[in-house]
This record gives C-alpha cells, structure tokens and sequence, in this order.
C-alpha cells in the first residue's frame, strides 16, 4: 500500500504471499484496518483556564528622583507549556490586595491518562526602575533624570525583584475539576496569588 508522504496519520500494510510471488491472474481484496477506541475513562479531558493575579505585596521600593517602574511581568506553566500573563502592567505601589484579571483568555486543554499529574506553576518579578531604561537612547534615559548622572546609575542598578512562586498539582480521577476556582498563593511571604479554575470537558 502506497503511503502519501504528506500525511500525517498513515497506515502501511505488507501483504505475504504464500508462494513468494504474486499469482499471474492478479490479485483482489479488501484491507479493512483501524483501531478501537480507548476504554472508557482512559483519557481525561481538562480545560485549565487562568482568571488572575492576586497582588498581596507589589514589591515596589519606592521612587529614584521622583521615578519608579509600574508593572510586574508573569508566566505559568501548566504541564510544560508555558505562557506570558496578561494585564499586570499597571501594578503599583499602593496595589497591595488588588486582583489584576487576564486581559484576554488564557487557557490550557489537555488530554490526560490516568498515571499522569496536572501541574500548575507560576512566577514572575516586579519590575524596578531600569526597566524604564530600555529600548530608548541614552540621552532620553539621561533627560529622565535631569541629567543626573548618579540618579540614573541607581535606577540602572534597580533591578526587577523575584515576587517568587506558585505551584500546585491534581491527580486522577478529576484532576481538581470543580465549580470554584483555586486561589494559590506563592511560597515565602506569599507577594502573589494565582487564581485558575479546573474543568473536565465532556468531548462528544
């Protein structure tokens, strides 16, 4: 049987002829292959959907001349694949408490077997002052301080401070599929929550 060097499912079959050698009157059949379908249960289907951050403690040590970096930058890893959070550009000193929700969907869907785990990871930084450095000339970094020398220095050596980490897992047979949505705070002074809801999706 011929296969098609394009697909990307394909099925090759060898037929052995008794004798070694094709019968001279030709030959006719029909091959009917295929497979049966997983036993029920075999797969769980979960729909992990990230709503937001918590923002406990935003980590902003105040002003260099007058200048501080809003912001925070996030990612989460669910069962190895990794994506950017959304929405926690505007993170400020006076947000400690606020909830900061994804600006646009983000969501993961897996197909899970009953000896895997479902794991959840999440960190991130709080951005500091330089920050505000990149992407711009020197002179425009200079004239944001007034050409203060010294004060651009700090805010050079401001670096991002690590807000730390988030991380739970959930086991066959629900994988934690529930109606609520988990909040998980960060390890250590816990600066973060990751709030996400689990889901088992009824495949048709």
């Amino acid at each position: 049987m011929p296969v098609l060097a394009d697909a990307e499912s394909h099925l090759a079959v060898t037929v052995r002829m008794a004798h070694g050698t094709p019968p001279s009157t030709g030959f006719a059949a029909s091959i009917v292959a295929g497979w049966r379908r997983p036993a029920e249960a075999a797969l769980q289907h979960v729909r992990v959907t990230i709503d937001g951050v918590v923002v406990h403690d935003p980590l902003k040590g105040g002003t260099i001349a007058g200048h501080e970096a809003p912001g925070w930058r996030m990612q989460v890893n669910v069962n190895g694949d990794w994506r950017s959070l959304a929405g926690l550009e505007n993170v400020g000193a006076s947000d400690a408490g606020a909830f900061f929700p994804q600006t646009r969907p983000l969501a993961f869907d897996l197909h899970l077997q009953k000896g895997e785990t479902l794991r959840i990871f999440a960190d991130g930084v709080s951005s500091a002052c330089v920050d505000t450095l990149f992407g711009q000339s020197l002179g425009t970094d200079l004239a944001l301080f007034g050409f203060d020398v010294s004060a651009a220095a700090a805010c050079l050596n401001a670096v991002a401070v690590d807000a730390g980490t988030a991380s739970a897992s959930y086991s066959w047979p629900r994988f934690g599929a529930r109606g609520q949505p988990y909040e998980t705070a960060s390890a250590g002074e816990g600066a973060f929550a990751l709030r996400y809801r689990i889901a088992k999706v009824d495949d048709d």
